[in-house]
C-alpha cells in the first residue's frame, strides 16, 4: 500500500485526530474511511478533528469528498471540525463556493480539540 493511503488516525482521549498531509486521493480517502469506522465501532467517541494544516491546495472533488466524510461521521453522531486551514487552501475552498452544512471549522487543531471537549 503506497503512502498516500495511509491517512493516520490518533485517538486523544475520547476525540480522534485525522492529520492529512497529502493529497486526498480516492483510494486514500477510502482507506481512511474504513479505518475511521473500524475504531469508532463500540466506542465513545465526541467527535473527529481533521487536521489540514499539512496542506497546501485541495481540489473541489476532494474537499467535497472530505466533506461528505464529515457528514456521515455527523449522522452516525460524532462531531466533525475541520482546522488547520492556510491562507491559502481557505482562499481556494471560499473560491470554489462549497457548502459547508452548518460543519465546524476551528482556526487549529488546539481550537479543534478545545470545541470538542466542551460538547
Amino acid at each position: 500500500m503506497e503512502q498516500l493511503h495511509r491517512i493516520p488516525v490518533q485517538r486523544s482521549e475520547d476525540k480522534l485526530i485525522v492529520p492529512i498531509q497529502y493529497e486526498l486521493t480516492a483510494p486514500a480517502l477510502n482507506a481512511l474511511k474504513e479505518r475511521l469506522f473500524n475504531q469508532i465501532q463500540g466506542q465513545n467517541y465526541k467527535g473527529v478533528a481533521f487536521d489540514l494544516s499539512g496542506l497546501e491546495l485541495i481540489d473541489a472533488e476532494e474537499l467535497e469528498s472530505l466533506l461528505q466524510l464529515m457528514r456521515t461521521l455527523k449522522i452516525v453522531g460524532l462531531i466533525p471540525v475541520l482546522c488547520g486551514l492556510s491562507p491559502g487552501l481557505t482562499a481556494t475552498i471560499v473560491g470554489l463556493d462549497i457548502s459547508f452544512d452548518a460543519l465546524a471549522v476551528e482556526a487549529d487543531l488546539k481550537l479543534a480539540l478545545e470545541y470538542l471537549s466542551k460538547l
